[in-house]
């Protein structure tokens, strides 16, 4: 079973019966980190601003928290960096998925039809997701988290974080303190968001959104 397919089977209403994935058929992404200098606080600030603004724009209050979870022998070797996220969060809300699960991905056939191929290899991660208001999660340490991992500060988070919203279908994925990806089922909602914050593309990618919101 993939992660989708145990995020659609576990949380039904949440989803619609055509949606592909709960990350959205459309993706914008966003520079976090502005090319200040690694390893800095400055750097990171930059990174926690940017996102908890991109939060508010792309959250609701209800949030489906959807973590995975790997082994990590370069940033949390001991385990106890993983503990964090756990301590910034009501973990009770919180189910459980063991792993591995199977990975996807999608080809286009002769036909022009979208198939679905599943990877030899699996994920190795065990999945937790859990569906939580705001108040119930503090958004802006999580994000500081994630932004301190690779910048070498402490506390740190080394789990996959992704917060979905299903009243809009946006989804958030901070990868890392170099940016992060924004991505929805509702074009419309996600040009209203790509306009607001039109200065923080990449210009790598400006010639790829401005084509899909033409």
């Amino acid at each position: 079973m993939t992660i989708k397919q145990t995020i659609f089977s576990n949380y039904p209403d949440l989803f619609s019966d055509n949606q592909q994935s709960f990350l959205g058929d459309y993706r914008i992404r966003f520079d976090l980190g502005c090319g200040l200098k690694n390893g800095t606080k400055k750097r990171v600030k930059n990174v926690v601003e940017r996102a908890c603004e991109i939060f508010k724009q792309t959250m609701s209050n209800e949030i489906l928290l959807i973590i995975e979870e790997y082994q990590n022998e370069m940033f949390d070797k001991n385990g106890d960096n993983k503990k964090y996220l756990y301590s910034l969060l009501n973990d009770s809300k919180l189910q459980k998925f063991k792993g591995p699960f199977e990975q996807t991905y999608f080809e286009i056939d002769a036909n022009g039809i979208r198939e679905e191929i599943v990877f030899e290899d699996n994920l190795e991660c065990d999945l937790l997701v859990g569906k939580m208001s705001q108040s119930e999660l503090r958004s802006e340490k999580i994000i500081e988290g994630i932004a301190n991992l690779e910048m070498g500060f402490t506390p740190c988070i080394p789990q996959v974080v992704i917060f979905y919203c299903p009243t809009s279908t946006n989804a958030l994925y901070i990868y890392d303190d170099r940016g992060c990806d924004v991505y929805s089922n509702n074009r419309e909602k996600l040009k209203l968001i790509y306009e607001n914050l039109n200065d923080w593309i990449l210009d790598y990618d400006r010639e790829e959104f401005e084509e899909m919101f033409k």
